[in-house]
């Protein structure tokens, strides 16, 4: 059972790192307090989530952002962490 937790948790964190990747979070480099909360949120929200298996098969079958509002909660913090420059 903790191999199992252990292994969601290492696959969430790489979704999420991926989302961030895609929605070019990564490249911030001014987070205010209010940016602060709103990535603590989305990382509450992503251990949370029950979406992870359709996640894991957005990440595989495209590269882009299109359709990641159908499954993800994130959706809209990640748009509004991105990098204003790449949208």
């Amino acid at each position: 059972m903790f191999n199992r937790l252990l292994e969601k948790e290492e696959q969430q964190s790489r979704l999420f790192g991926e989302m961030l990747r895609r929605f070019s979070c990564e490249t911030r480099r001014d987070m205010t307090m209010s940016d602060a909360f709103a990535l603590r949120l989305a990382i509450s929200r992503c251990r949370a989530c029950g979406a992870t298996d359709a996640c894991e098969a957005w990440v595989a079958s495209t590269d882009g952002t299109e359709g990641a509002d159908q499954f993800c909660p994130n959706t809209q913090a990640f748009r509004q962490l991105g990098d204003p420059a790449k949208s």
